[in-house]
């Protein structure tokens, strides 16, 4: 730009003004992966829950890690990695009593 004169000048600070703008657009619109409905309805799901963090648990976390996995590849929905997520620390809860 700053070797440009002209009318070539301005249309390249218009194009890299429009860039910024659509930049901010994506921060604004497209920060989270999830909404804050999904999110509130985690929440309610994990009432009372906990986190395993260490010990015999080792292999509660590795079948968390790979559903957390999927749900970032795209393969499950959010809906889908918490009910497969509580079922596997219900199963993890079970074993340990």
């Amino acid at each position: 730009i700053e070797e440009t004169q002209g009318a070539e000048k301005r249309e390249q600070e218009a194009m890299l003004e429009r860039q910024k703008a659509g930049l901010l657009h994506i921060e604004q619109t497209e920060r989270y992966l999830v909404d804050e409905t999904a999110l509130a309805a985690y929440r309610e799901d994990i009432k009372g829950g906990f986190l395993l963090m260490g010990g015999p648990e080792s292999d509660a976390r590795e079948a968390i890690r790979t559903i957390r996995e999927r749900y970032a590849d795209g393969q499950i929905d959010m809906e889908q990695f918490i009910k497969e997520a509580d079922n596997k620390l219900r199963l993890v809860r079970l074993e340990n009593q």
